[in-house]
């Protein structure tokens, strides 16, 4: 039986190409998603240099980029080395010229022409290994608590994460909250957002889980520092704010323990948030404790960026699994390294 197409997106699912451009239009439903791919951008998706999720018509609705929500078409450009690919009528919005990534939005009202130029250059993209990605949306998650992965017996054992300086990448803190007066002396300011003030409350949880100091409840670190970057909202987090604060995490804050409970569906390929765990984890040693998901048992596999393997979290067979999550189990890690 086929599956019930979404009713966003059925309407107008014929499409109408640019004048001069001839094509044909494949139609496809994956997951419950409906998916419209232009037969030129055949060569692109499967030479590896363009993210298919940008012809994902029900992902693009649901993060508001239809033309109701957005008149421009972000993108992140990536070169596995060297500087990260150009595009024709691209506005710059972010660069992080080290991890070979930039950030950059397209008008929708001038896309014809730099899709002829992408078409165009697909061999010189293919042959310098780079990538145009759809500038996608992350969320927040969080699952598990402390008493459920042992940390108090780590407290017994010295372990408490005193005189270190954890980052944590989320949504902003609330910095009057008296549970964590204590742990945060210090204040840094991120690139992605000065004002820490969460909307959300997703960060102020995570920065108490992390190192909250409070009688009644104590985070995994009680001992430690935080910094808060603060990355995204209550919409989620873009894909290029990742790479930006794990980047001024590890290099400015110089942190040795960077929390990010920020997951997305896993793509296949080492998209830019996960080349940047990679880099950054490799140039100077930060342990990235990433959150594996909420899945548990019925999610066929790790959430991104968590699915890379240098970021901290548990294996099965080193850490005892929470209600088949392995969430909140990174957190020992990090204690146990850093004593």
């Amino acid at each position: 039986m086929p599956r019930r197409a979404d009713p966003r997106v059925c309407a107008g699912r014929s499409g109408r190409p640019a004048p001069g451009r001839q094509v044909r239009y494949s139609t496809q439903f994956r997951d419950g998603h409906l998916h419209v791919i232009p037969s030129d951008a055949f060569p692109l998706v499967a030479e590896g240099v363009l993210d298919d999720r940008l012809f994902d018509v029900t992902q693009l609705l649901e993060w508001k980029y239809g033309d109701a929500g957005t008149a421009e078409i972000p993108l992140i450009t990536q070169a596995t080395k060297g500087p990260a690919p150009t595009l024709s009528g691209a506005r710059p919005t972010r660069k992080l010229t080290d991890l070979g990534v930039a950030a950059v939005k397209v008008p929708k009202n001038t896309t014809a022409r730099t899709w002829q130029d992408l078409v165009g250059g697909v061999r010189t993209l293919a042959a310098g290994k780079g990538k145009i990605w759809l500038d996608g949306r992350r969320s927040f998650t969080l699952d598990r608590s402390t008493r459920q992965i042992g940390a108090t017996e780590a407290w017994k054992q010295g372990f408490t994460g005193q005189g270190v300086t954890v980052v944590v990448l989320d949504s902003g803190y609330d910095a009057g909250h008296p549970d964590l007066r204590a742990s945060s002396p210090r204040s840094a300011t991120s690139p992605m957002n000065p004002t820490w003030w969460t909307v959300s409350g997703h960060g102020t949880h995570v920065s108490s889980i992390v190192a909250g100091a409070g009688e009644k409840y104590r985070g995994v670190a009680p001992g430690a520092h935080i910094a808060v970057g603060k990355v995204g909202g209550a919409d989620g987090i873009s894909d290029s704010a990742m790479p930006a604060g794990m980047e001024w995490a590890a290099t400015e804050v110089k942190a040795k323990v960077v929390n990010m409970s920020i997951g997305a569906s896993d793509e296949p390929g080492v998209d830019p948030v996960e080349q940047a765990v990679n880099t950054l984890s490799e140039e100077t040693g930060t342990l990235f404790v990433v959150a594996a998901g909420n899945a548990g048992t019925e999610g066929s596999k790790m959430s991104s960026p968590r699915s890379q393997p240098p970021s901290g979290v548990c294996s099965p067979a080193g850490c005892r699994s929470v209600g088949g999550s392995l969430h909140g189990t990174a957190a020992v890690i990090t204690l146990r390294r850093l004593r």
